[in-house]
This record gives structure tokens, C-alpha cells and sequence, in this order.
């Protein structure tokens, strides 16, 4: 593979990256926290703005989905459905199905979920415990 193809696939890789992580901050956090990733908010004191640089709310009004299931850290069920929320809702479906234009949500969410725990050998699980030491920074 050449050196500009290499590099268009892992500039369109960084993007899915940070769809799936912004997608699963909107589900599992809020909206707000999705917009300070996509701002790259390293300062955690410092509160969410907008494109224009103010101030998107100055405290939160509900209890965030990680509050209410007492989820501690990203596991694969998680990102697993934050996966298949986000193909989901880049589609043209009218409405929720197990199988849509022959895409089964179904087998994509066991996929994920065994990419991360059927793992074989020293360095698969090396990388797998890397990714999702990843996630949960």
C-alpha cells in the first residue's frame, strides 16, 4: 500500500475513533461531555463551551446514564452498543430492526464484544487491555 493510501486510512480510522468515542460519551455521559471531547477539553474544572466559547451550562440538571447503571468503566458491552447506535443512526432506516439492508446489529455487537474477550495470545490481550485502558482515560 502506498504511503498517501496508508495515510488516508489512518486519518478516516482517527475519525471513526473519535465518532465511536463521542458517540459513547453522548449515550453513557451526556451531550455536553461528547462536545468537550470533540473540543479536546483536558482541564476538567474547566466547563463545556461552545463553538463560540461560552459557557454551555454551569452544572448538570439530570443524573448522567453512568450514574444511574453504576457503570465504573467502559466495558465491551458498552462500547459495543455505543458501536451499533452510532452505524445505526448514519443510516436510513425509519425504525429500529435486528437486521437492516442486510446489516445484522446483532452479530456487529457480538463481534465487538468477542474482539475483546476472546482473545488468543500474549500480545492480542496486551492490546486489547491498551484499548480499553484507552477508553476508560
Amino acid at each position: 500500500m502506498s504511503d498517501a493510501i496508508t495515510k488516508v486510512a489512518e486519518a478516516i480510522l482517527k475519525m471513526l475513533n473519535m465518532a465511536s468515542f463521542m458517540a459513547f460519551s453522548v449515550i453513557f455521559t451526556s451531550p455536553s461531555s461528547a462536545n468537550c471531547v470533540a473540543n479536546d477539553c483536558t482541564n476538567e474544572n474547566k466547563a463545556p463551551t461552545d463553538a463560540n466559547g461560552n459557557n454551555i451550562s454551569s452544572k448538570a440538571t439530570k443524573s448522567s446514564v453512568t450514574t444511574k447503571l453504576k457503570l465504573e468503566a467502559v466495558t465491551p458491552c458498552t462500547i459495543a452498543y455505543a458501536a451499533i447506535m452510532l452505524h445505526f443512526s448514519l443510516t436510513d432506516a425509519p425504525f429500529w430492526k435486528v437486521t437492516y439492508n442486510n446489516f445484522n446489529y446483532e452479530h456487529f455487537y457480538n463481534f465487538i464484544v468477542d474482539f475483546f474477550e476472546d482473545v488468543d495470545g500474549v500480545e492480542a490481550q496486551k492490546r486489547v487491555k491498551s484499548l480499553l485502558k484507552w477508553w476508560n482515560k
